[in-house]
């Protein structure tokens, strides 16, 4: 009785020292790159038209927008017009967030997926560019 004690008690440690090893080693995978970017998205603004064009976590290329289309939605899989009340999926898209340029200003909007809530991005002359991720701004052109 007392050896069939000892090798559950052997069992159980062994057992602990187990799953204490596989949670340190996904604890120090998730710090190795805690903000690891799923979507990257190139932005540029000429004149009249906003391009983006996306570098990693979207089923498109590149998507272009004329300043005057306001009230636009970018989602994983394209664009959405909400004037026109195109539905948007956001159980099936990792993100989505607004788009819009004003007074020499474009301006996002976090629906899903973002960790932030709104960026504006500054175009002096009506031209700039700008990457940004689910993080934000990524790099400053």
């Amino acid at each position: 009785m007392k050896n069939i004690i000892t090798e559950i008690s052997v069992a159980n440690v062994l057992l602990l020292v187990w799953i204490f090893t596989i949670n340190q080693v996904n604890a120090q995978e998730q710090k190795k790159d805690p903000l690891k970017t799923k979507m990257s998205i190139f932005i540029k603004s000429e004149s009249n038209i906003i391009t983006l064009t996306c570098e990693k976590g979207c089923e498109w290329k590149e998507i272009s927008i004329k300043s005057s289309d306001e009230d636009r939605r970018v989602i994983q899989s394209g664009i959405k017009d909400i004037l026109k009340k195109e539905p948007v999926d956001l159980a099936n898209s990792e993100f989505v967030f607004t788009i819009e340029r004003s007074n020499g200003e474009i301006k996002l909007g976090n629906l899903k997926g973002m960790r932030w809530k709104t960026l504006t991005i500054k175009c002096p002359e009506n031209a700039c560019t700008q990457t940004i991720d689910e993080n934000g701004v990524t790099q400053l052109n």
